[in-house]
């Protein structure tokens, strides 16, 4: 061998001996598959993330399945909560990484995977993403939400004595509960008080501290002044008793859980009135949600169901790395005993959520629920997406919603979102349900605007006004509105209804008896995807 090929060998070899130990070194560190990346866990960013004063960055962290297996599951006395809800493993997991990597917990949840919440600076994050037993960090932000901003056609809203029976409810063939004990989870803004609503439970999670103390009635009310989770719960149920309207499976009962924080001082006859959401406020929500189910569930086989018209919660993908809820939302359809804690059987929950009002490629969004890259994206998982369809059954294109009777209630909505990421379906134009009080009462559909009090509130002075308790002041008030927000409760309340008369005992058996009653409208979505909407039998 030359001399000069000498030395380019030992060049080669040099640089190659550099990379090989390179590699090992990276390797010491690498994480799970999950990772986006073998040396880095997956970072995703915001937008506008909170701050605070510090210039620290709230951060969601996610931690890895088996990292709370090493841990006991009996919190200890310093640690533990009178009526503690918390699943003792992940409580004590996320107490020893928090003193290791000095950071104060901000909330967590237990129950749909080990996560928590905190303020972090940048080299505590770029720490974190070193570590092994944490699998994706998330950048929290929030969303803000306003009260207001000023087959031919086979079906019609329809007046039977003093009752309407929506042209959705209608068209999905609805059904009444009777002496049902199925529960339905409204995960929303509140559901206020109503005459023709079964609500058993009010609950509001979206504060941080909610495990220890609860939240504060002041900043977290338990009804917001926007009605909108009343009127999705009236097309989930409302009560076939002669006033108002039907849902599609009337008389149901339902959970109201409401995540979403009042912003400023406002009230019900601003108009402007703001509540705030971000995702590890909807984070807890599934996690109450899981523990809820198991604890009521009376160790049965009876899955629950739960209404998502939320489009953003971070349940959608970035590339091939889900986002924080993606997880969390899954493991709410995936029946599993619990032992430890306490001996529990989680039976599960069907989920439906809107497909969002962008009238676009729904899979393009990362608020949207995706199954996992690689598998089909309407998979039967115990999911399921849902489209709007206008009364002519056609799907509802850009700019084809149509306005809110009473006007002004709502801004307009684009169109519904559409693709292969839809699973369904259904109405979500101009939807007859309940609402709150306002001038015109006497379901003429005549219009009119709403007073202050269109969606009641929970009792007590707040910035000098007083508002009456939902559970024991009702209205009988009425709206009508457009959206896949009012799509998406028509499948959960089918779904209720299929639960009950099959005797199915998990999501993905209530996601397949669903997908039997599909009926085909003959039209074809933006992307070409054929439409389906569900016909009860």
């Amino acid at each position: 061998m030359s001399k000069s090929s000498l030395s380019l060998s030992l060049s080669l070899g040099s640089l190659l001996g550099k990379l090989l130990a390179s590699f090992a070194l990276a390797s010491a560190v690498a994480l799970p598959a999950y990772a986006e990346s073998p040396f880095l866990v997956p970072y995703h960013a915001a937008e506008k993330p909170i701050v605070d004063d510090q210039g620290r960055k709230q951060i969601i962290i996610d931690f890895v399945d088996s990292a709370a297996d090493a841990f006991d599951d009996k919190v200890p006395p310093g640690l533990a909560l009178k009526d503690d809800k918390r699943r003792g493993k992940v409580v004590n997991l996320i107490d020893d990484h928090s003193k290791k990597n000095a950071y104060d917990v901000r909330g967590m949840t237990t129950w749909v995977g080990a996560s928590a919440v905190a303020f972090l600076t940048d080299k505590q994050i770029s720490k974190l993403r070193n570590d092994k037993v944490v699998r994706l960090l998330t950048e929290n932000s929030y969303s803000v939400q306003y009260s207001s901003d000023a087959l031919g056609r086979p079906w019609d809203n329809v007046r039977s004595g003093g009752e309407y029976i929506s042209w959705g409810t209608q068209a999905i063939n609805g059904k009444v509960a009777g002496d049902s004990t199925r529960t339905v989870y409204i995960v929303d803004g509140g559901v206020a008080g109503h005459s023709d609503l079964n609500v058993s439970e009010r609950v509001n999670v979206g504060c941080p501290d909610w495990y220890a103390t609860g939240c504060s009635s002041t900043e977290w009310w338990l009804v917001g002044c926007y009605a909108h989770a009343t009127h999705v719960a009236g097309i989930v149920g409302a009560k076939s008793n002669g006033a108002d309207s039907a849902g599609v499976y009337a008389g149901v009962n339902m959970v109201s859980v409401n995540f979403h924080g009042l912003n400023g001082s406002r009230h019900c006859a601003d108009n402007a009135q703001v509540t705030t959401t971000d995702s590890a406020a909807f984070g807890r929500a599934l996690d109450y949600v899981y523990w809820h189910a198991m604890v009521h569930s009376n160790n049965l086989q009876r899955p629950a169901i739960m209404n998502l018209s939320i489009n953003s919660a971070s349940l959608g993908y970035d590339g091939n790395t889900a986002r924080t809820n993606q997880a969390k939302l899954m493991a709410l359809t995936q029946p599993a005993y619990q032992y430890g804690w306490s001996t529990y059987y989680f039976p599960g929950v069907f989920i439906a959520q809107s497909a969002g009002n962008h009238a676009s490629e729904a899979c393009a969004h990362g608020t949207i629920f995706r199954t996992p890259p690689g598998s089909p994206s309407t998979m039967t998982d115990g999911v399921m997406v849902v489209g709007a369809v206008k009364i002519d059954s056609a799907p509802v294109g850009a700019n084809q919603f149509s306005a809110t009777e009473p006007s002004g209630i709502s801004s307009l909505p684009n169109g519904s979102n559409y693709g292969p990421c839809v699973d369904v379906w259904a109405p979500g134009d101009r939807i007859f349900s309940t609402w709150g009080t306002h001038a015109n009462q006497d379901a003429t559909l005549v219009g009119g605007m709403y007073t202050t009090d269109y969606s009641l509130l929970p009792g007590g002075a707040y910035g000098g006004f007083s508002v009456p308790n939902p559970l024991t002041y009702t209205s009988n008030g009425w709206a009508m509105m457009s959206g896949t927000s009012m799509a998406a409760p028509h499948i959960a309340g089918a779904a209720a209804y299929v639960a009950d008369e099959f005797h199915l005992t998990t999501p993905a058996q209530i996601e397949e008896k669903l997908r039997l009653f599909f009926k085909a409208t003959g039209y074809t979505d933006a992307s070409y995807t054929s439409v389906s909407v569900v016909r009860l039998p």
